[in-house]
């Protein structure tokens, strides 16, 4: 018994990701080992940089080169990982990279040197990055639209609940202040990572996989008489005189008076003298510019051409302002705690309370909130709300250094609403763009080009939200809300161009 087909109101209405959860293999797959992942680096990250400098004694400045010198090989990876997914079995690679991600963290309680901190990062940070561009790549393959947009951001709730459930575990070891507690809890939080990676072996590859593209036909291939087919009639000749195709397609080119006249009197020949139908007609030369093979292979060679993502200007610009408005993700690990404590008059703790706020706005919305921005239209909208809001944040934040108590409590608390909020919607619109703008058959490389934006964001964001908000106060606020401002309305004004051009 074959299933009803879908009404157009059941199209219209996307299936809710908790019904997807249970009917789509692919989907759940993705989102248990996004929760393994997240989980163990949530524990794995709250402990690394006093790991490194309480336990093994690194000074602080050591562990910011190495994993600077880390996150840049990351980048690098990054687009290694994008141009491969496009190449070889994403399913495969996934699950190979999450194992080696795993295997790193583990390795970190084998570090007996400062050289051996510097290869382990690296290819920690290298097996994550590269995962992450291959994942990107899986996802715009698997699904389609809106489901692109909503999966990511379900993926993304399940990664801000991870980390912090991961955050809240970490405080066990932090508790015992013992090497062996660490060592202990840095390879439990590594072997989570390597049951992820056992648990993407659910992926379906024709889903997730590259898929080759079928060969292009071009014109007059296919369509043509066979060889030895027979000779046409005088008749068919007469007929295909009267419209205009004689000698080859309807309503080819080059079909003028003095063909169709040669055509006729061919045909009153043939019915003068029947026998001139066997004879065989002498070849005409074709011309270079009409030759169909020569148009043939030029158009396979133009279909085979794969597009660069490097020449593609208009992506490469979005990748730009995307990445520097990912700098506002700085702003929550670095500026935020700096600037509350030193230049406000709340209390230490509230940066807790800050931080916890981003978490659940980010957890609670980040699905609901991305609703309609599955296409460029909806992306562009959310792309300039982010905008708005992220420059109010920064505004409310310099505003909360000169209030008193609770007043500058009640608007840090409503900044970081207007962040979370921001953080969301730029998210979603970020998602969005770099599977629209991207060409299905190139889905891996274009993501590893937007990918690396992300990555170089991250690495230069501690020093620009140090530099401007921190040090610079008010002033470097405001500098930064004119920054994402801007940056969101070009992204706008990049998809209004893009929507025009078609």
């Amino acid at each position: 018994m074959t299933s009803p087909a879908p009404t157009a109101s059941d199209e219209a209405t996307p299936a809710p990701l908790t019904q997807l959860w249970r009917t789509d293999i692919t989907l759940r797959t993705l989102l248990i080992a996004n929760a393994l992942n997240t989980l163990g680096r949530g524990v794995f990250f709250t402990l690394t940089a006093l790991y490194l400098t309480l336990i093994l004694g690194f000074d602080a400045l050591q562990v910011g080169l190495a994993l600077t010198i880390a996150g840049g090989v990351g980048v690098v990876f990054s687009l290694l990982g994008g141009h491969l997914a496009d190449r070889l079995s994403s399913r495969t690679m996934l699950i190979v990279s999450a194992a080696i991600q795993g295997l790193g963290l583990c390795a970190y309680t084998l570090i007996s040197g400062y050289w051996m901190l510097l290869l382990i990062a690296s290819i920690t940070m290298a097996a994550q990055q590269f995962g992450s561009s291959v994942r990107s790549a899986a996802i715009g393959r698997a699904f389609t639209g809106d489901d692109r947009v909503r999966i990511r951001a379900g993926m993304y709730t399940v990664t801000n609940v991870g980390i912090g459930i991961g955050t809240a575990i970490a405080a066990i070891p932090l508790a015992i202040g013992t090497g062996g507690a660490y060592r202990l809890t840095m390879v439990l939080s590594g072997l989570l990572l390597v049951a992820g990676a056992f648990s993407l072996r659910g992926l379906e590859p024709e889903r997730v996989d590259r898929r080759a593209a079928p060969e292009p036909v071009a014109a007059g291939e296919g369509g043509g008489v066979p060889d030895g087919a027979g000779s046409p009639s005088a008749g068919d000749v007469a007929v295909r005189a009267e419209d205009g195709s004689a000698g080859g397609e309807a309503g080819a080119p080059g079909a003028d008076s003095a063909s169709a006249a040669q055509t006729t009197s061919a045909a009153q020949a043939a019915q003068a003298d029947p026998a001139a139908l066997t004879a065989p007609a002498a070849p005409r030369p074709v011309p270079a510019a009409a030759d169909p093979t020569a148009a043939s292979s030029s158009a396979k060679a133009a279909a085979r051409r794969p597009r660069s993502p490097y020449r593609d200007a208009r992506y490469l610009l979005l990748t730009l302002l995307n990445g520097a408005f990912s700098i506002q993700f700085g702003l929550f690990g670095v500026a935020v705690p700096l600037w509350v404590v030193n230049h406000t008059e709340a209390p230490s703790a509230a940066v807790s309370v800050l931080l916890i706020i981003n978490t659940a706005v980010v957890a609670s919305l980040s699905v609901r909130l991305s609703r309609g921005a599955g296409d460029l239209p909806g992306a562009a909208r959310a792309m300039a709300r982010a905008g708005w809001l992220m420059a109010a944040a920064c505004g409310l934040w310099a505003w909360g250094g000169f209030l008193p108590l609770w007043l500058a409590l009640v608007v840090l608390v409503a900044a970081a609403i207007a962040h979370s909020l921001a953080e969301v919607l730029s998210s979603a619109a970020g998602w969005a763009m770099s599977y629209e703008l991207a060409p299905p058959e190139q889905m891996g490389a274009y993501q590893g080009v937007f990918g690396t934006g992300f990555a170089l964001s991250n690495m230069i964001a501690p020093v620009v939200v140090t530099v401007t908000a921190v040090n610079m106060g008010p002033l470097g606020w405001g500098i930064l809300a004119v920054g994402f401002l801007a940056c969101a309305l070009g992204v706008v004004a990049l998809v209004k161009a893009a929507r025009r051009q078609g």
